[in-house]
């Protein structure tokens, strides 16, 4: 009862996620869509879509990705970086190379940001998994407000001026494999100091 193909270490997969990696995905049925800039793709963020980074990104605005209300996406930068130009935000407090609000069961892999307010943003969202990701020299690598059951597998998040790791009303994480320069004691027991 209850297990998820991966010896409970997902905990439960849901009718339309599948274990792989330790981790809850997206299962079938998904277009694959190539993204080279840090805009909306045309059709807008879809759910059960897998979106692809094809190339490194260089860019000026304070926010690079931004993906708001969609469920069981995968986002994978397939190893490639966002750099953006500043660790400081103004009086944009959504400034983020990735910023995810109201996400679900969805999954950002495989991306390398760098120099921007904060690598990651994941706000208001739920059971999604951040895996292989390398988040450093910002002002916070990954930033966590009001999400739960998110999966970190395999992150380096290292290097970073205020936190590495900021988790705030945040509950149920999981993982193994992590990497941070500081560590927050509620997420200590997944994250190793490097």
């Amino acid at each position: 009862c209850g297990d998820d193909g991966c010896g409970g270490s997902c905990g439960s997969c849901t009718a339309t996620t599948k274990c792989q990696d330790n981790a809850c995905i997206p299962s079938g049925g998904s277009s694959v869509i190539s993204v080279s800039s840090c805009v909306t793709p045309p059709e807008g963020w879809q759910s059960g879509n897998t979106y692809k980074l094809s190339t490194d990104i260089t860019t000026t605005d304070k926010k690079c990705f931004s993906i708001i209300g969609v469920k069981n996406i995968i986002f994978d930068c397939d190893n490639h970086k966002i750099t953006g130009s500043s660790i400081e935000a103004g009086s944009d407090n959504t400034a983020a190379g990735i910023y995810l609000n109201k996400v679900n069961s969805s999954v950002i892999k495989n991306c390398r940001v760098s120099t921007f307010s904060r690598g990651i943003y994941l706000l208001n969202s739920k059971d999604n998994s951040l895996l292989d990701n390398t988040l450093s020299g910002t002002k916070y690598g990954l930033y966590l407000y009001s999400s739960t059951n998110t999966i970190m597998n395999n992150n380096n998040v290292c290097g970073n001026s205020v936190k590495d790791i900021n988790c705030g009303y945040s509950n149920s994480l999981s993982g193994t494999g992590n990497k941070a320069d500081a560590i927050n004691l509620v997420i200590k027991r997944f994250f190793k100091n490097k």
